[in-house]
């Protein structure tokens, strides 16, 4: 049988198990194929160690849009603790990138909206995916700023956007204009010592901060942040069709990467061995030849750090 889908790679696990039709094995063996998962976007540690694979079709390309921070007039935010109002002493554009700080006049109970200068009851969630605030989440008394998707206002740190989705390794940031701002990645010390003031400006650094990416100066104006990251593959079990790249272009990653945590589950240490040495091997030549595609054709160069005549 050919192994396209998530249900054709469940079916092989069992056959390749010897056990096809047995719950035993088609029982766990969503969860096999999530440890996989986990396996190739992370890697692992002892005692089965492989690297996180990294290749060009994991590669994506994003625009973030920050804006400034426009505050409240000072006052705590009214309505009530799950229906929060603040009044800008400009009314603002429900656009991308519209960042509000404000503090909270209530601590809320449950799911909560924003409504800035009676624009209209807007969700405001955390987290990737979205999800509604959960009671507690906003503290009466406390300083919070709400980013603007398009959809929804998000819960942000000081400075911040909300990440990409299936973000996993940063490749290159960069602001765009005249002149373009390549951004340095620094430490949160380095970020709260250097630009928790109310200082702004166009960024020249960044820092990852849970499922945010802060930006310092915290900017003065709206930028658009082109960023390039590795990003997870579609996981098979809610993907299209149940499959993706990976699945259709190497299927025996997948494979060999489930019924290596198949033979850790029950135990089979030999088969654990077999599995594993067949697993680092799909993956190894998956990443070779992505080395081999990029660099192709490319002729070897040594430059020197001294420029001038």
């Amino acid at each position: 049988m050919s192994i396209a889908t998530y249900t054709d790679l469940q079916a092989a696990i069992a056959n390749y198990l010897a056990r096809p039709g047995d719950t035993l094995v088609s029982a766990p063996a969503p969860d096999f194929v999530t440890l996989a998962e986990s396996r190739i976007a992370y890697g692992a540690d002892a005692p089965f160690p492989s690297r996180p694979l990294r290749i060009r079709a994991m590669e994506t390309t994003v625009n973030l849009i920050t804006g400034p921070t426009q505050q409240d007039t000072g006052a705590a935010s009214g309505g009530s603790a799950n229906a929060q109002t603040v009044t800008l002493a400009t009314t603002p554009s429900l656009a991308l990138g519209l960042t509000i700080g404000f503090t909270a006049g209530f601590s809320n109970t449950g799911v909560t909206t924003l409504n800035p200068n009676g624009l209209g009851a807007i969700p405001f969630q955390k987290g990737i995916p979205a999800v509604d605030l959960a009671a507690g989440d906003l503290i009466a008394g406390a300083a919070y700023v709400a980013y603007h998707n398009s959809a929804s206002f998000k819960l942000v740190p000081f400075g911040g956007v909300q990440m990409a989705a299936g973000y996993l390794q940063m490749k290159s940031i960069f602001v765009q204009g005249s002149p373009e701002q390549q951004l340095t990645p620094v430490t949160p010390e380095i970020y709260n010592a250097s630009w928790m003031s109310s200082r702004t400006g166009k960024p020249r650094a960044y820092v990852l901060d849970g499922d945010a990416i802060r930006f310092g100066p915290v900017p003065d104006a709206t930028y658009a942040v082109q960023m390039s990251y590795y990003r997870k593959f579609p996981v098979l079990a809610s993907a299209p069709g149940g499959t993706n790249w990976l699945m259709t272009n190497k299927p025996d990653v997948y494979l060999y990467g489930s019924l290596l945590e198949a033979a850790i589950y029950f135990r089979f240490d030999e088969d654990a061995q077999l599995y594993f040495g067949l697993y680092r091997s799909a993956v190894e030549g998956l990443q070779t030849q992505d080395v081999a595609d990029r660099y192709s054709g490319a002729v070897l160069q040594q430059r020197s750090g001294v420029s001038g005549p």
